[in-house]
């Protein structure tokens, strides 16, 4: 009776699962046919050494029979006459053997067999693996007890990457005749990590480690979606597993085809927290941070993980590895000639991988912040934007310098922009040393040239895909010496391997681009209006020699001819040109604007606001900061040692900062920007200050107190100052608003932080609405835990703007000088923009320079104590202790200037003792200065504490 029911329950499974079948099975009637075939369900008993011993004998007969067929062309009905031939065997067809392994397992895995495993056995195997996926589709998905599916076990056990290649193609491949099953597809993906504590490798992780190709169709299935980004054993996910050296042909391509198949790859964290690129870098110890080329010797291609990489016991898996969601700019995709790809006809060595992805990073349409933080760790950010100059700064090597203090570059950059700007050459250094002799007679300009040569040489530069250069003159002007001699702009751009030129001159030659940058894929090229100009570039000896161009952007000044006949000039030159690269069958996108013109930009002048006299208008709001830059140099001469920790570090959030104004650059400890822009165009960086406002704050937080410093992120700031206002809406009131909502977390987790050395103190500015009952804007409303300040007149009374609302303190805010007149320190000449400034903006900024003092103060002279006033209330009561009026205007002139002022030399330790025990809540400062001031008119000499 058995033997039919076998025969039965095979040939129902069979025409319940081929093509047309109009009577599919339940559920229960396949578990009854499956269970004649020796299928048992997952929570049935355990077979014992003997029963498993047979099905495996079964299996092995099963495998023979059809690999000693003459033909590898058998038909399903063939094929179930050889299976029902034996019917001890067909008994088995569905049972699992030792391991718990399949007949799947065993079709597809040789180890220890005897038989030659070899494309000709693979090809007759085949007419079976076609009927097993009729019946059970699912059968590529069953697991054996260490959680492998039948087709990790194949990639695992042979030996020829080509034969593997081979099987999972036959499986998942959907041309040329492959069965393309989607549970095979989906196995690839499989873990098994539901059954196990401990995450596993799924086959396309096995793939990559032993060279096994995959196609990008099969890749690219939304069956795998998810599996692409999971982690295997050792927590790492496909992109990190195809890095690990050593670096093979086949690694490579996997590589290259992850990343065109989901760029998001590229921010998937292994069980370190660690990106691919990141991780990278730590496979090549001794390599720079900044490096872009990773270093492929022996000694990094032993492929265990770096120390710095063991896993340390926690997983994630999936969508979960993801950075923080890309920016994207508006508009969808990118159009850009900007790539990785190795095309450059022999110019250039094949890139290495750490550079091609990188590159890739840098133009797959990331926004910058999102680019940077798949790059590099946080400890080891750098800047791939040189673009921190502005129009009219004068630049030299010591400016370069300074910049480069706080702002670190990588050795490849995303864009180079160079606004029109002075260049003042090192008196100190020999001219000759740096500028080739070639350009030292040029009648043109060569002043760029020290800035790229301190790219290339002091920041370690060596590669950048974008450069724009603003070097216009008038068009049709005669005073050509406004622009760069040809052969500077050869010496500043060759060795860079630019890939997008965008040297803003007029009728630049080609031969020029040619000699700096032979691989440039994109040009703009600019025209004053000139025929034999337009003619030159589309001649045989022009732009067609740029072997890798893809794309020109062509702007045409009207020059002296009629718009008519400047058109039929653009055309002609289009005309020309596109048949020239058709007859060398390249295409070329060229794109034509007439009579765009790039003015020059007037230059600016002013003078600053001139200190104010005593008795004139403005003289005590002036005062209060003459008090502090007193007060500052006091605190330098106190002579008291510097102890560990004594710094403090103030974040400013704002439009950014010019970090090269008045020495802001000894400030500054680094910075982020989060303004995305157009990928193809410079970021907005933090140390460029769109309008001005940043550089002000950042100027008057730092004048109040010297040694903060005005930003350091993610490393533990102590004081945050946003000197803005954001009115609340109306519809984010009335329902959740995610935004709002993690702004408030935010806050509540800088001020609320379980240790005290971890909180910050947070400053906002008080609206300039005048009088308000209630200050409805954030980042006030969100938190009673920040300090909201408010503008005061030259008088030390409430601005009008400020009016008879409450902020918590008011400071100096209106029509403020930024002038220094001390003894130590002095300002020199400013840029008018920075002349002066109103509002509680700057009252803000103040306010987190004395509180930044106040903690400084205390930390030289109390040590770790001082951490107890980064609790709010306690830094209140602070500001309270130095005295208040009713308006609550801070009066810095009482007990800075007129108390503190008064000390000598060898009293001022003694009086930073007192007020910093008084800043601790220790003692009544103006009780104990009252004290002191009856006893020196008694007679008593010195100070006594």
């Amino acid at each position: 009776m058995t033997e039919p029911l076998a025969f039965n329950a095979l040939r129902e499974l069979y025409k319940s699962g081929s093509e047309g079948a109009n009577t599919p099975l339940d559920q229960s009637e396949r578990d009854k046919y499956l269970k004649e075939l020796g299928r048992r369900p997952p929570q049935g008993p355990k077979r014992n050494a003997s029963e498993t011993k047979r099905i495996d004998n079964s299996h092995t007969k099963i495998r023979s029979a059809f690999i000693n067929q003459t033909t590898d062309t058998l038909n399903d009905e063939q094929v179930m006459g050889i299976l029902q031939a034996d019917p001890e065997t067909l008994k088995s067809l569905f049972a699992l053997g030792k391991d718990q392994k399949s007949l799947l397992h065993k079709l597809v895995d040789f180890d220890g067999e005897k038989e030659e495993v070899d494309q000709k056995n693979f090809q007759k195997l085949q007419p079976l693996l076609r009927f097993l996926l009729v019946i059970v589709p699912d059968f590529p998905k069953w697991l054996d007890s260490n959680e492998r599916v039948p087709l990790y076990k194949a990639i695992e056990s042979y030996a020829d990457a080509a034969l593997k290649s081979q099987i999972v193609l036959f499986f998942c491949g959907k041309q040329n005749g492959h069965r393309g099953s989607d549970a095979a597809i989906e196995s690839l993906g499989i873990t098994g990590k539901n059954r196990g504590a401990s995450l596993k490798p799924h086959a396309l992780h096995k793939a990559i480690e032993e060279n096994v190709e995959i196609s990008e169709d099969i890749l690219r299935s939304d069956l795998l979606k998810r599996s692409l980004g999971s982690l295997d054993g050792d927590g790492l996910s496909c992109l990190h597993r195809a890095i690990c050296p050593p670096e093979t042909d086949q690694r490579r391509k996997w590589v290259e085809r992850l990343v065109n198949i989901d760029r998001n790859l590229l921010g998937v964290l292994n069980s370190d927290g660690v990106t691919p690129l990141q991780y990278l870098a730590d496979q090549s110890p001794g390599q720079s941070a900044g490096s872009s080329t990773i270093d492929s010797s022996e000694s990094t291609k032993q492929g265990k993980r770096p120390e710095s990489s063991k896993k340390r016991g926690h997983s994630f898996t999936g969508a979960e590895n993801r950075v923080v969601p890309q920016e994207r700019a508006e508009g969808g995709e990118i159009e850009t000639s900007l790539s990785p790809q190795n095309d450059n006809k022999g110019q250039e060595k094949e890139l290495d991988l750490g550079t091609w992805l990188k590159i890739y990073c840098l133009t797959c349409g990331f926004g910058n912040s999102t680019a940077r933080s798949i790059m590099y760790k946080p400890d080891k950010m750098l800047n791939t934007d040189f673009n921190s100059l502005e129009t009219h700064d004068v630049v030299s090597l010591k400016f370069l310098s300074n910049l480069s203090k706080h702002f670190k570059l990588d050795n490849l950059l995303r864009i180079v922009f160079i606004p029109q700007v002075t260049v003042e050459w090192d008196r100190n250094r020999q001219t000759e040393d740096i500028r080739p002799a070639d350009i030292n007679d040029c009648v043109g300009r060569v002043d760029y040239f020290l800035i790229f040569w301190w790219l290339k040489h002091e920041a370690r530069v060596s590669r950048v895909l974008r450069v724009v250069v603003e070097d216009m003159n008038l068009p049709n002007s005669m005073d050509f010496k406004t622009s760069h001699s040809d052969q500077a702009i050869v010496r500043c751009l060759e060795g860079l391997q630019v890939q997008v030129w965008n040297w803003k001159k007029w009728d630049i030659s080609s031969d020029v681009i040619r000699q700096a940058s032979p691989s440039v894929k994109e040009v703009y090229l600019y025209c004053s209006g000139t025929n034999a100009v337009l003619r030159s570039w589309s001649d045989s000896q022009g732009l067609v020699l740029l072997k890798n161009l893809e794309t020109i952007h062509l702007k045409v000044d009207q020059g002296l001819e009629s718009l008519d006949t400047m058109r039929r000039y653009v055309g002609d030159f289009e005309s020309a040109l596109s048949k020239r690269f058709r007859d060398e069958q390249r295409d070329i996108k060229i794109y034509s604007n007439i009579n765009e013109h790039i003015p020059n930009l007037a230059e600016s002048s002013g003078q600053l606001l001139r200190p104010k006299e005593e008795g004139e208008k403005g003289y005590e709001e002036q005062e209060w900061l003459k008090v502090m830059d007193s007060f500052a140099d006091f605190v330098d001469e106190a002579n008291i040692p510097d102890v560990k920790g004594q710094e403090v570090k103030v974040a400013l959030i704002d439009d950014g900062v010019k970090s090269s104004l008045e020495g802001l650059d000894m400030s500054i400890d680094g910075g982020e920007s989060y303004v995305e822009s157009d990928p193809n165009e410079p970021q907005s960086p933090y140390l460029t200050s769109v309008k001005g406002h940043g550089t002000v704050m950042a100027y008057f937080i730092r004048r109040v107190c010297p040694k903060a410093i005005n930003w350091a992120v993610r490393k533990g700031v102590d004081i945050i100052s946003m000197s803005w206002t954001i009115d609340e809406i109306v519809e984010t009131a009335n329902k959740a608003d995610k935004r709002v909502a993690n702004l408030r977390e935010a806050i509540r987790a800088a001020t609320e932080d379980t240790s005290i050395k971890k909180r910050a103190l947070l400053f906002c500015a008080w609206p300039d609405k005048g009088s308000a009952a209630d200050n409805r804007t954030y980042p006030r409303s969100l938190s009673e835990s920040i300090f909201a300040i408010g503008a005061g007149t030259r008088e030390g009374n409430p601005s009008p703007t400020t009016g008879d609302s409450k902020p918590d303190f008011v400071l100096p805010g209106v029509e403020l000088g930024i002038p220094i007149v001390t003894d130590k320190r002095r300002s020199g000449t400013l840029p008018p923009r920075y002349q002066k400034y109103t509002g509680s903006s700057v009252s803000c900024a103040l306010a987190a320079g004395l509180a930044a003092m106040i903690l400084y103060c205390t930390r030289k002279v109390k040590g770790c104590q001082a951490d107890r006033l980064k609790d709010h209330k306690n830094m209140q009561a602070a500001f309270k202790e130095i005295g208040l009026s009713q308006d609550k205007w801070v009066r810095v002139t009482e007990l800075f200037g007129k108390e503190i002022g008064k000390a000598k030399p060898s009293e001022r330790r003694e009086y930073l003792q007192l007020i910093t025990d008084a800043f601790l809540g220790g003692i009544n400062l103006q009780a104990k200065l009252h004290d002191m001031k009856q006893k020196e008119k008694a007679g008593v000499n010195g100070v006594r504490a």
